[in-house]
C-alpha cells in the first residue's frame, strides 16, 4: 500500500498482499522506500504519528549519504547497513551530474549488481544483519521498520524480497510488488536519459542508464534463480544464510498476517 509522502514518492508497505498460504499481509509497520532528504514536517509527522516509525535503515553508501543525508526523525533509530562496498562494484559520478550511478566499468550490468547482492560474502553478511534488524523489529512490535536506498529498487527490492519471503508470498507476488517502482521511477528515468545524453552525447549509454533506472523483472529474478542454485527454497536461504530461523518466521508469521 503506498503511503502519501511529499518528499519520498516510492515509499509503501506490504498490507493487502496475500501469501501462498492465503494469508493476507495485515501489519503497516514494514516499510519499503526510496531516500527520505526531501521529507517535509508533515511526512515526518506522518511516519511517526500514524505508521509509529521506530527504524530507519539506509542501505547506501558512505559516498551516497554523503551527496544526499537523510532528513533525520527525532526520536527514530537510524542505522546506515550499506550492502556492498563501492570499491567492489564501481560507484562514480556522471561529469556534471550530482547522481551517483553503479557502473561495471563503462557497462551498467543491473544482473550481475543483483545476484552480487545475495552471493557476495559481504553482500550476504550485511544483507544477514538488515534482516535481524527487521526481523527484531517485527518481533518486538514496538513500531515500523523503514529500509530504503536510493530510488527504492535495487538493494531495497532485495531486502523486500527477503521479508516477503518470509512472510511466504510466492515469487510472482513478490515481482509484482517489485515493480511498482517504476510508477514512481519512470520520470526520473526519462530526466536521467536526458541528462547523461547531454552529458556524454552517448545515446546508447543514456538508454542503458534510464533502463537500469527502472525496476526490471529480470533483473531481480536472476537473484532469486541465483539463490535457487545453492538452496532449495529463499525459505532456506534465510535460515542458512541471513540466520533467520524457523522460528522466529513463524513468530512474526502470525505478527504480520490474518
Amino acid at each position: 500500500m503506498k503511503i502519501d509522502l511529499q518528499g519520498a514518492d516510492n515509499i509503501r508497505n506490504f498490507m493487502g498482499l496475500m501469501n501462498s498460504r492465503g494469508k493476507t499481509i495485515v501489519s503497516p509497520a514494514i516499510i519499503r522506500s526510496n531516500l527520505l532528504n526531501s521529507i517535509t514536517e508533515e511526512d515526518i509527522r506522518i511516519l511517526r504519528e500514524q505508521y509509529k516509525l521506530k527504524k530507519i535503515i539506509d542501505l547506501r553508501t558512505e559516498t551516497e549519504i554523503r551527496e544526499k543525508p537523510d532528513i533525520r526523525i527525532p526520536g527514530v533509530e537510524y542505522i546506515n547497513i550499506p550492502l556492498f562496498l563501492e570499491s567492489a562494484i564501481g560507484l562514480t559520478h556522471e561529469e556534471n551530474s550530482d547522481k551517483c550511478i553503479i557502473t561495471d566499468g563503462d557497462k551498467l550490468d543491473m544482473k550481475k549488481l543483483y545476484v552480487r547482492l545475495v552471493s557476495d560474502e559481504y553482500s550476504v553478511s550485511q544483507l544477514s544483519k538488515v534482516m535481524r534488524h527487521i526481523a527484531d523489529c517485527i518481533k518486538e512490535a514496538s513500531g515500523a521498520v523503514l529500509w530504503h536506498c536510493t530510488e527504492g529498487k535495487d538493494r531495497c527490492g532485495i531486502v523486500s524480497a527477503m521479508v516477503l519471503a518470509m512472510l511466504e508470498v510466492d515469487r510472482e507476488v513478490i515481482l509484482q510488488d517489485y515493480l511498482e517502482t517504476n510508477r514512481a521511477a519512470v520520470k526520473r528515468a526519462e530526466q536521467f536519459y536526458e541528462e547523461i545524453l547531454a552529458v556524454t552525447g552517448d545515446r546508447e549509454r543514456a538508454q542503458k542508464a534510464e533502463k537500469a533506472f527502472l525496476a526490471n523483472e529480470d533483473y531481480l529474478n536472476a537473484a532469486l534463480s541465483d539463490i535457487s542454485r545453492s538452496c532449495s527454497s529463499i525459505q532456506e536461504f534465510l535460515i542458512c544464510r541471513l540466520d533467520i530461523s524457523e522460528e522466529e518466521m513463524k513468530q512474526i508469521r502470525k505478527i504480520c498476517l490474518n
